[in-house]
């Protein structure tokens, strides 16, 4: 037969801030769509540029999304991060959106997985970051 392990709560931060083009911010949907299907608790999305812009949960039973994103601002990587700590929210992992054009990393890694999902010219190349794994969607 066939086991699938649920995990309890997913982060997902989405880059909103000016770099990301409206081309971008479609793939984002698209791939918070698939995490949302994938995942079987809820997934926690944190709209971030240089601050968090909004929050939102979704389960599978609300696909399929219509979503609005707030933001276009500057990027900070670390308001997604700190949003999740100070709500004391500990997910199975995060996955992080963003076209990484930005240098402003939280000082200390997180106690789950982290994955970068990049698009844009960097996903094209090899990208270093303080923590987490990077994986490039061309």
């Amino acid at each position: 037969g066939l086991y699938s392990k649920e995990v309890d709560t997913v982060a997902l931060i989405m880059d909103t801030s000016g770099s990301i083009d409206q081309n971008m911010l479609n793939q984002f949907g698209g791939e918070l769509s698939s995490v949302v299907e994938a995942v079987g608790g809820r997934v926690v999305v944190i709209y971030a540029d240089a601050k968090v812009q909004r929050v939102d949960e979704f389960s599978r039973d609300d696909l399929p999304l219509k979503l609005t994103i707030p933001g276009r601002g500057g990027t900070d990587f670390r308001p997604g991060f700190e949003w999740l700590e100070k709500e004391a929210i500990e997910p199975s992992c995060i996955i992080y959106l963003t076209d990484l054009e930005c240098s402003d990393f939280p000082k200390i890694e997180p106690d789950c997985p982290v994955l970068w999902a990049v698009m844009g010219a960097l996903a094209k190349k090899e990208t270093k970051v303080p923590f987490g794994e990077v994986l490039p969607i061309v």
